[in-house]
This record gives structure tokens, sequence and C-alpha cells, in this order.
């Protein structure tokens, strides 16, 4: 009760009606300036897919007891990354950003799919906290640097379907890889999959 008339003291705006009626597109379900970064975020949250779904049965049939440390240094690293990789945008761009943090997602891949022990393990948490906590928010803001004032929303709406979009695909797919070569190649194909995203970033910088 005590917030809804909190809620009543917010002071609001009445919104401006236009004067001549705008035209809406009745499919408009995507913002085209956001679509080259999300494209890029599809290919490396695949490897979130593989690492959320079956990194845990992974370790099980490797023998190694240190799942619930790796989450935790994952999203240690993760934090401390996203202290600074912000900034390094705002200054130099995504191109200072994008290419080391997919090098250190495609590391901890390689390093998943050999784990011989723990040790291991936890440098692979390491190295994807890294750099996914430095891509993500890079290519979220690329998405919406570009789009128009009344577009930050469809940018940002578009930015997380493909985000949403590739994990969910990762997740199918590795199932089936998975279950035909075993676990091991899950972390290998999605190591690929980042690299696929190098070479499709390295091809719109060159297009630009």
């Amino acid at each position: 009760m005590f917030l809804f008339w909190l809620a009543l003291t917010i002071p609001c705006k009445k919104v401006e009606q236009p004067s001549a009626p705008t035209k809406t597109n009745r499919f408009d379900i995507y913002e085209k300036s956001a679509v080259a970064p999300s494209v890029l975020v599809f290919f490396i949250t695949v490897s979130f897919g593989g690492i959320a779904t079956f990194l845990p049965l992974y370790t099980m049939e490797k023998g190694l007891t240190g799942i619930h440390v790796y989450f935790f240094l994952y999203a240690l690293a993760l934090i401390f990354t996203r202290m600074f990789a912000g900034k390094i945008y705002d200054q130099r761009g995504h191109q200072a950003v994008f290419i080391p943090s997919t090098l250190f997602i495609v590391a901890a891949m390689l390093l998943l799919a050999w784990m011989p022990n723990n040790m291991i393990l936890y440098i692979a948490a390491i190295f994807y906290g890294i750099g996914f906590g430095a891509v993500q928010p890079a290519l979220q803001a690329w998405s919406l640097e570009h789009a128009a004032r009344n577009r930050k929303g469809m940018a940002n709406a578009t930015f997380y379907s493909f985000f949403d979009l590739g994990i969910d695909f990762g997740a199918i797919l590795f199932g089936q890889i998975g279950y035909l070569f075993g676990y091991r190649s899950i972390y290998i194909m999605a190591a690929i999959s980042v690299l696929i995203s190098i070479l499709a970033y390295l091809w719109i910088l060159r297009k630009k």
C-alpha cells in the first residue's frame, strides 16, 4: 500500500500526439542497424548453450567434482571484466574488444575439450568469464549505437532475441552432437562457432 501511494507522487509528462499520422509497418519485428552485432552474438552464445546444459554431465563423465567452482570463478571473472571493458569500448570502439574477447572464449572451449583435471576446468572458467564479460556488453552497445532514438528499444530487443536464440540453438544442437560423438566434441564445435563469429566480424569490418 505504501508503494502504491509512493507511485502516485511520481511526476509524468503527457505524451504528445504527432501532428500527422505516422505510417507503421505491421511486421516491424527487428532493427536493421542491430542485425550485424546480433548475428555475431548468436554464434558466441551458442557456446553458452553447451556450457549451461552439458558441462555438469561432462565433468561427471571425466570424474571431476569442481563444477560448482567453475561457475563461481566464471561469475567472478565476468564481474571483474565488466568493470573496465566498457571504458575500453567507449575509448577505442568494438575493434579493441571483439577479437581479444572471442579468442579468450575459443581458448576456454578448447581447454574444456581437453580438461584433464580441475585446474584446467578453473582456467577455462576464468577465460570464458573474461571473454564473455567483455564481448557481450560491447556487442550490445554496438547494436544500440547506430539506432535512431525511437528505435533503441527495438535494437535491444533484436540483440537479445539473437542472444537467447543462440543459447537455445546451442543446447539443441549440442544435445545431438553429444549423443553421437560424445561431450568432448561439443566444446570443439563451440570453439568453431566462435571462430565463425570472428570471420563474420572481419567480413563486416571489410564491408564497412
